[in-house]
């Protein structure tokens, strides 16, 4: 599902030539993020799961405004 949100992102910030170490930084923090998402879910660790998705949800956020131009 967070696959939905930042690709569009990701692809939107690649074609409008918005993209540095930052947005790269965003994307890799993204994808390990939510692997660990994944692992600690499958070992039912809610607390660590909650963390792994704020960092996520951060890194959505960090392309997003970038896109804006806020960032």
């Amino acid at each position: 599902m967070a696959l939905l949100i930042v690709a569009p992102l990701a692809l939107l910030v690649s074609l409008y030539g918005m993209s540095d170490a930052l947005t790269a930084g965003a994307a890799m923090v993204f994808f390990w993020a939510r692997l660990t998402y994944y692992v600690v879910y499958v070992l039912r660790l809610p607390y660590v799961r909650t963390v792994a998705f704020m960092v996520g949800s951060g890194c959505q956020a960090v392309l997003a405004l970038r896109l804006f131009g806020v960032l």
